[in-house]
Parts: C-alpha cells; structure tokens; sequence
C-alpha cells in the first residue's frame, strides 16, 4: 500500500491530498530527505558547546564564517556575471549622496574563484580568532565571579 503520509509532517494533508497528487508520498518523503540533509549540515555548523556552557568550538566557527564570507562574494560573482553588479553598486553609493558611476570590470571565473578563496579564508580565519577571544573572555569572567 502507498503511504501518502509522513508523520513529521503532517499525515493529515498527506492523505487530504491523495487524491488530488497520486504521487504526493514520493513529494514528501523527498522533502524529508531534504530536511534530514539540512539538519546534519545544521549540525555541522552548530558552533556553541553547550556542554561545557557557553564555549565556542573555534572550527566550527571559523568554517562558519568562512561559509558566510565565501557565500556572499559567490553572490556577488553572481551578480557581475549577470551584468547586474554596476547597477546595484550605483544604485547603492546614490544612497548615500554620492554622484559617480562605477565601472564594473567583466566577469572572470579565475578572478572570481581567487575572490571567493580569499573571502572564505578571511573568515575562517576571523571566525576562529573570534571563538578564540570569546572562550578567553569568558573563561576569565567564570574564574571571576566563582
């Protein structure tokens, strides 16, 4: 028999919609899969301790970081591949009262992958000096107030 339910998520629409989607347990079941990868990435960037208080894993934290600083300069190697960069970076400095054009030079893959290596190091880098000085910080507050 087909299961067109999934008790996470609500076996209740699963079989309201049977009929209408004959396909709808495959939809789900995909979809938990989904958030079944999502938690375990989730897991994997999960940066607080809580065993031991509020201790920062300082990998974690830096991979975090650099996923941050790698993602955004993806996105905005994105955008100057798509000719759209010049606009919004225009668009952004009239914002601010500023009156000059920018020039955004034509996309380039090496460029851009140097870019997104350079960023993601970055903060790495400013991540795990980051859980660092807050692990310090507040190791010495706990030895304070004990």
């Amino acid at each position: 028999s087909a299961c067109y339910g999934d008790f996470a998520w609500g076996a209740i629409f699963g079989s309201l919609y049977a009929r209408i989607v004959p396909d709808l347990g495959v939809i789900l079941r995909w979809r938990r899969l989904g958030m079944d990868i999502f938690g375990k990435v989730w897991y994997a960037f999960t940066v607080i301790n809580i065993d031991n208080g509020m201790k920062l894993n300082a990998e974690k934290t830096g991979l975090s970081m650099a996923a941050f600083l790698g993602g955004l300069h993806v996105l905005w190697g994105t955008l100057v591949g798509l000719g759209w960069a010049e606009a919004l970076v225009n668009w952004n400095t009239s914002l601010y009262f500023v009156k000059s054009t920018k020039t955004i030079a034509p996309f380039d893959l090496s460029t851009a992958i140097i870019l997104v290596i350079v960023a993601a190091g970055i903060g790495y880098g400013l991540g795990y000096l980051f859980a660092h000085v807050w692990n310090w910080t507040h190791e010495q507050n706990t030895t304070q107030t004990s």
